[in-house]
């Protein structure tokens, strides 16, 4: 008989799975990878290169072009997060006051408004700017979703 925990780890997952399952169903049968409503696939931040994002904290809001969008490497075939959405995305922006390393609320005018983790790298070109990396490692797929939230330890404790 389960713990109390195991059935409340299971209803977690059927649930993820029962939320996730729609958005795929119907991303797949539009003819391409869309994403879920909170994910965005590679391919449209590949179809925005060059273009501005806003990027705002408090009152501050500038702009970061997206420069480089980079599909990374697959992991081992039978590693948990083989089938994962894995990329890379390099903003540019000036130089002054750099943004620290950060989620921050990123707008743009095809994509609308995501949280954005970052992380600063300094000028890689000898230019007054500065460069931010973003890297993206999710699941896609539900299976995927299940297969990581059933690999979970569960808390150590009463059940």
């Amino acid at each position: 008989m389960p713990t109390r925990r195991q059935f409340l780890r299971d209803c977690s997952i059927v649930a993820t799975v029962a939320s996730l399952a729609p958005t795929a169903i119907l991303a797949q049968g539009r003819g391409g990878r869309r994403g879920t409503a909170d994910q965005l696939v590679f391919e449209q931040f590949a179809g925005q290169l060059n273009t501005a994002f806003s990027l705002r904290t408090g009152p501050r809001t500038s702009r970061l072009l997206l420069v480089k969008a980079n599909r990374l490497p697959a992991t081992a075939a039978g590693s948990s997060d083989a089938r994962n959405e894995r990329f890379s995305l390099l903003f540019r922006g000036p130089a002054q006051q750099p943004f620290a390393q950060n989620t921050y609320a990123f707008e743009h005018p095809r994509l609308g408004r995501r949280d954005i983790f970052i992380v600063p790298i300094g000028s890689t070109d000898g230019t007054p700017h500065c460069y931010y990396e973003a890297v993206f490692n999710y699941p896609v797929h539900p299976a995927d979703v299940v297969a990581q939230l059933s690999l979970a330890p569960l808390p150590s404790g009463r059940g």
